[in-house]
Order: structure tokens, then sequence, then C-alpha cells
């Protein structure tokens, strides 16, 4: 069946698919076989919004300078782990944080025709994410799907565009 969705409830489904799959949960062959189908039938506009979500790579080029540098001055436990603050935000060493942020505001202002440009792919992203597609899906009875995800109120809202 043709169904109307925004793109936004098919990365739904994925993440109701891969909560299943990582799950174990036993499950009946019509509830398998729409799984199945409904996971082949959403793979190009998966596809699609991943390529168009992955950042260029001159702003990866930039995360990782800007990584280097929180690396260099950041403190570590005894595991070699980066140690962070109750915001979950990184502690520097005694006295780096001035200069840790002259670092990275040398670095925004080198870089900021690559940090506009992520700017205007992320916005984009989201209007991209909000559009309707059409995509055929293959419709189940909500008395097909197995009693563990039925109980998941959650998955059951995630799976709701494939339940009629």
């Amino acid at each position: 069946m043709l169904k109307t969705l925004k793109n936004y409830q098919i990365l739904d489904l994925v993440e109701a698919f891969t909560k299943i799959g990582e799950s174990k949960i036993k499950s009946n062959k019509k509830f398998s076989y729409a799984l199945i189908l409904n996971d082949e039938s959403i793979k190009p506009f998966v596809k699609a919004m991943q390529e168009i979500a992955s950042p260029s790579e001159n702003y990866a080029d930039y995360e990782n300078e800007r990584n280097n540098i929180i690396r260099e001055y950041a403190k570590v436990d005894g595991d070699g782990n980066i140690v962070l603050n109750d915001q979950r935000g990184v502690v520097f060493k005694d006295g780096a944080d001035d200069t840790v942020r002259d670092l990275l505001t040398a670095l925004n202002d080198n870089n900021k025709d690559i940090l506009d440009e992520r700017t205007n792919d992320i916005n984009e992203y989201n209007e991209l994410i909000s559009k309707d597609v059409e995509v055929a899906i293959h419709m189940i009875d909500l008395d097909d799907v197995p009693e563990e995800i039925g109980e998941d109120l959650f998955l059951v809202k995630l799976l709701m565009p494939m339940i009629g």
C-alpha cells in the first residue's frame, strides 16, 4: 500500500526495527514479514537522508582539529578518559581554560564559512525530515503485533505508520 509519510516517520521506523532486532523479541511470521518488507521499502529514503546529513570533508577536518585542541588540554582520568563535569562539559587542565577558549575562538573565526555551511546543511536537513514522501508500506493488524512489543508504548508509537 502506498502511504504518505514524513521523512522523520521513516527514521522512526528504522529506530523501531533496530530496537526490535537488538531485543531478540520473539515474533510471529506476519509481523516479521511486514518488518522485512518495510525495511526494504524504506532503505532508499534512509540512505538519501544519511547522505544529506553527512558533514562535508571540510567540516570533518574542522571537527577533527577542534577535537585535537580539546584532547590536548583536557584532564584525563586514570584510564585515559576525558574528565567531564556534572553538565557533561570537558574539564580542562588547571589554567588551560583561557588558552582553550582562545584557540577555539581562532579556529571558529578561521572556519566561519565552513561553520555557516554546516548550519545551512542542518537547516536544510531539518526541513527535509518534515517533507512528505510516498512509500510502499506493508500494513499489519494491531492483533498481529507481538505482545511484548505492544506493551512498549514508545515502540508502538514508532511503528504506527505500519499498523492499521
